[in-house]
């Protein structure tokens, strides 16, 4: 029992014996239902107290790996491979970037399952997917009330067949209606574009594939059925591009707006980094989106945040814009273009909210009617 000595100190006792307690179970070949050494065999064989033996043990316990069994002791279970997730999931305790991971890997997940669905379903399963659907109360935006959006999906992946499918369907449930609520915002604007272009995809239309047996023409329709999702998580990756994760005036920026009361500063510029940083807090008048233009910047990364009220934003990718008005003034780093906003994206942030603009993003600022007062931060790139 030598093997279990504990040598590197470099992180905390409880630490290594759980490390040196997996490795050691792993090397003497143990299985499901194998006994294992008593506590104080254990705890003599590290050289360690039994109370800290008893925590790392307890943490074996608390994933299901070690089980305690009368007259036999402790013995080798199966694990609950979600089980630590389940205990810890709360998405008030994460961050947008983990939000959107969480977002992304459910996405991937169900669309990964078509196979699944159509070798394993039978007569039975449309029946109750066909009363699930019926019951079902759609609202607006492709969206559905949680419960029917919530026995929709899970049958999904009951007939996927696979548990643990099943299992991560329920854990991170409340993460997915905490990102609908959150980002509504964001999402209202999607959803009635995609139902101005009539391409939404409900849970009726999923299922008429499914009766049909058509997995190809499913495949397609549940990718634009989470079509508002994966444009949400394309936003957040302009978000975390390198041109901004790595700038030390975008990192800037965001300290100053924690950190400063943006509707005390008096109108005009207010320089943080000379040449490099700065806000101009603006008071203006919103127009029609039939005057609004399009705009981009090759030095400077936009972040607008309207603070007396909501503006609309028209957004187009630089690339497909197609009327540049003149060239780029290198002075005033700004381009602007004649391509019709009405052929443009439109998002609406509330006051207080900030939207964020890189150099490869078209925007029509200052869309909607009467007076706003805002902060427009100019962050070098």
């Amino acid at each position: 029992m030598n093997i279990l000595k504990i040598q590197d100190q470099k992180i905390t006792l409880v630490d290594q014996v759980e490390e040196r307690l997996l490795e050691y179970f792993k090397t003497q070949g143990y299985s499901l239902g194998d006994v294992l050494p008593n506590e104080t065999t254990l705890a003599d064989s590290l050289g360690v107290a039994r109370s800290v033996l008893r925590e790392a043990l307890s943490r074996f316990k608390m994933i299901g790996l070690i089980e305690s069994r009368t007259r036999r002791g402790m013995v080798i279970a199966e694990p609950s491979i979600l089980g630590g997730m389940r205990r810890v999931i709360n998405p008030t305790w994460m961050t947008e970037s983990t939000l959107a991971d969480i977002l992304g890997l459910r996405i991937a997940l169900e669309i990964g399952i078509t196979d699944s669905i159509f070798r394993n379903i039978t007569p039975e399963y449309i029946t109750e997917l066909t009363s699930i659907v019926e019951a079902g109360v759609a609202l607006e935006g492709n969206r559905y009330a949680p419960i029917s959006e919530y026995d929709f999906h899970t049958k999904l992946y009951e007939i996927s067949g696979n548990k643990y499918v099943m299992e991560f369907q329920g854990i991170i449930h409340p993460v997915m209606e905490f990102v609908k609520d959150k980002y509504k915002d964001f999402f209202a604007p999607s959803a009635k574009k995609l139902e101005k272009e009539g391409s939404v995809v409900s849970h009726a239309m999923l299922l008429d594939y499914i009766k049909a047996g058509d997995e190809e023409g499913y495949f397609k329709a549940i990718r634009q059925h989470f079509k508002i999702y994966t444009e949400y998580l394309s936003q957040m990756k302009k978000l975390n591009h390198p041109i901004m994760k790595n700038n030390p005036y975008y990192a800037a920026a965001l300290a100053y707006i924690k950190e400063h009361d943006l509707n005390s500063l008096s109108t005009g510029t207010h320089v943080i980094e000379e040449g490099r940083l700065w806000v101009n807090i603006v008071e203006t008048s919103l127009r029609p989106a039939s005057e609004a233009l399009l705009e981009v910047h090759d030095a400077f990364i936009d972040i607008q945040i309207p603070l007396s009220g909501p503006e609309t934003f028209g957004i187009k990718p630089r690339s497909e814009c197609t009327q540049p008005r003149g060239e780029m003034d290198s002075v005033k780093d700004i381009l602007f273009f004649d391509d019709a906003i009405e052929e443009t994206e439109t998002v609406t942030v509330k006051a207080g909210e900030m939207i964020v603009f890189k150099p490869d993003t078209a925007h029509a600022p200052l869309i909607g009617s009467g007076p706003i007062r805002k902060a427009i931060f100019k962050v070098s790139v």
